[in-house]
């Protein structure tokens, strides 16, 4: 076996700043497009009914969103 271990480069400031920023974005704009969804409020129906979605496939989509939010949000790499 090989016990060699792998290093990754320190990330800078700046990066890791971005990054966060782009996370609350991406977080923000699913939040708000899911709970518009699951509530079936009239904007997100007539939206997801002009892309040629039925009305009553609304409810579903937004909780689909809600699930992948969650897994965006909470990855399964976790330290341990």
């Amino acid at each position: 076996m090989n016990n060699s271990q792998t290093t990754t480069p320190p990330v800078s400031k700046a990066r890791r700043a971005a990054s966060y920023v782009l996370t609350a974005l991406v977080a923000l704009f699913l939040t708000f497009d899911a709970v518009l969804k699951v509530l079936e409020l009239e904007p997100a129906v007539r939206g997801t009914t002009s892309l040629g979605y039925p009305a009553a496939a609304v409810l579903p989509i937004g909780i689909i969103e809600l699930v992948c939010l969650g897994l965006f949000l909470f990855p399964r790499t976790v330290a341990a």
